[in-house]
């Protein structure tokens, strides 16, 4: 049963939408979207932003990247306004899987390494980022056939997720990371980019604010 506070009824949003909606994109994202108008309304801006993140993420899933994108930038530059280091630093590494997922090797690796100087220079990192960024450069690197770069950065995510025991998968299989020419790229087409899963675009409710 939900709280009275509030902080109940968006955490039970969010985690309704993992337990019950994890293979559903849509119902997924309207759900998160419901903790994003509850935290709104309670002025909660930092959960607000991250309920948006989630949403970009659920776009991601659906392999509509210019739609996550589009959102993600948006979120960047409201939280570099306000401060919201963390959000800023898990906003570039989602930002970061939609380049390797579309092969743009080159963009990611930029993105996710100096995401990744930046926590370790503030002194706040949050160890759960970093093990996700240390990942992400393993992709990177398996890609590029860097494969003993490939094995420091996935001993470091691992690390991490023993450290804090974290219940996280990470894909190793060498046959899922093909050697990639990026003179050859296949990026998605743009023009699948329309479909819209929650009834009002967070970007547009972003620019209205």
């Amino acid at each position: 049963m939900v709280g009275d506070d509030e902080f109940s009824p968006i955490v039970f949003n969010i985690i309704r939408a993992f337990v019950e909606y994890n293979q559903n994109p849509q119902m997924f994202a309207q759900t998160i979207y419901q903790a994003k108008i509850i935290s709104r309304n309670t002025e909660l801006k930092s959960i607000e932003t991250f309920c948006d993140l989630l949403i970009a993420y659920t776009y991601i899933q659906l392999e509509m990247y210019v739609k996550a994108s589009s959102i993600i930038y948006k979120i960047i530059k409201t939280v570099k306004i306000q401060g919201m280091q963390l959000i800023e630093h898990f906003a570039w590494y989602l930002l970061g899987e939609i380049n390797i997922r579309e092969k743009k090797l080159d963009v990611a690796y930029g993105m996710l390494n100096n995401a990744t100087i930046q926590l370790e220079r503030q002194g706040k990192a949050s160890d759960f980022i970093l093990m996700l960024l240390k990942y992400s450069m393993f992709k990177i690197m398996m890609f590029t056939g860097n494969y003993n770069k490939a094995e420091i950065c996935i001993n470091q995510a691992k690390y991490l997720k023993r450290k804090y025991n974290l219940n996280f998968n990470f894909d190793v299989e060498p046959e899922h990371y093909p050697l990639y020419n990026q003179d050859n790229s296949d990026y998605p087409d743009e023009n699948s980019q329309d479909i819209e899963i929650i009834e009002h675009p967070v970007e547009e409710e972003r620019e209205e604010q």
